[in-house]
């Protein structure tokens, strides 16, 4: 993160329902990594949405139970 800013990011199924709320908060500037525990998701296909005030970053994951 370039610098400190409000960042939500959250976890979507393959039909676009919301599967999970991963983090919404105010992270400082730099790298960061955030840890997901989905225990509560069944395996499969989920997408990934981060949102900053820099932008929108969407990655496609795959969780294996």
């Amino acid at each position: 993160l370039p610098n400190s800013g409000n960042v939500t990011i959250r976890a979507y199924d393959t039909l676009g329902r919301k599967a999970a709320d991963i983090f919404d908060g105010t992270l400082d500037a730099g790298e960061k990594q955030i840890l997901w525990k989905p225990s509560e998701l069944s395996g499969g296909i989920y997408l990934v949405k981060m949102t900053s005030p820099w932008g929108t970053k969407v990655l496609k994951t795959m969780y294996l139970k």
